[in-house]
């Protein structure tokens, strides 16, 4: 499975956010990630619309995590932004060897869903998600 650049983006935004415990301006936000601030300020809309953070127009207004780092998953992100989280499949096969692909990939995606689902913020953040898959 691979995130897109647009879903990227949101979580090392939230992750800013979480850090900072603080709104941080759009321009800030950018510059921390290495996007252009028009760019930054179309996945906060969509962060936004999705329930995510909370926003303030104006010269002094930016974003704001609406909800605690504890509480904000990976897949909360993840799935405000991807259309599908699913690996690629090439449709019906009777051929064993091509269903063994298809079954694998179910496999990954589920676990990927698993993962992304018991990792927040936070555990981002601390690095704490290293200890719970050990």
């Amino acid at each position: 499975m691979k995130l897109s650049r647009e879903t990227d983006c949101a979580i090392r935004m939230l992750l800013c956010l979480a850090h900072a415990k603080q709104m941080l301006m759009a321009s800030s936000l950018a510059k921390k990630i290495g996007v252009e601030q028009g760019y930054a300020n179309r996945v906060g809309r969509k962060l936004r619309a999705a329930g995510l953070v909370d926003s303030v127009l104006g010269p002094y207004g930016g974003y704001s995590l609406n909800r605690t780092p504890e509480s904000l998953t990976i897949y909360d992100i993840a799935a405000a932004f991807e259309d599908t989280m699913q690996c690629s499949q090439l449709g019906d096969h009777t051929d064993s060897v091509v269903i063994a692909a298809d079954k694998y990939y179910s496999y990954m995606e589920n676990r990927s869903d698993t993962i992304m689902k018991s990792h927040t913020l936070a555990d981002v953040l601390t690095g704490d998600y290293l200890t719970i898959e050990s």
